[in-house]
């Protein structure tokens, strides 16, 4: 998210109690600007999943998987990560997941964990 005075608002996500909805929201919600308005309308989401590497890889491998040759092909599945992270924005970022038209979900292996989640309204002009 992009604050008022141009900053970027990162999110870093935790769940101790497990519930890893919850977190992402509460999360969220701490990371919205003040005075956000939900977006109206139709709604782009594209989202790149970096999961943290197995612990015991070389360094040659880690490096491949920092770069995107090697993808996590194992359980979590991508839609499984797409619907949390959906469910845990509606009512923060736009005010139900049927405004997401569009979607994309990416997987890759990181040094560093996270979801980058990228969000873009989009305006249609009506006709009616």
């Amino acid at each position: 998210l992009r604050r008022a005075d141009g900053t970027v608002a990162g999110v870093r996500m935790y769940a101790p109690d497990g519930d890893v909805q919850m977190s992402m929201a509460e999360a969220m919600r701490n990371a919205v600007p003040e005075g956000f308005v939900p977006f109206q309308g139709a709604v782009d989401l594209t989202l790149v999943v970096a999961q943290a590497m197995p612990s015991g890889w070389p360094k040659y491998r880690q490096f491949l998987g920092e770069a995107g040759y090697i993808r996590p092909e194992a359980a979590p599945d991508w839609d499984n990560r797409a619907k949390v992270v959906v469910d845990a924005m509606r009512g923060i970022l736009f005010k139900d997941d049927g405004q997401v038209t569009f979607g994309s979900v990416t997987k890759l292996f990181s040094v560093t964990p996270r979801i980058d989640i990228h969000l873009r309204g989009r305006k249609f002009r009506s006709y009616t």
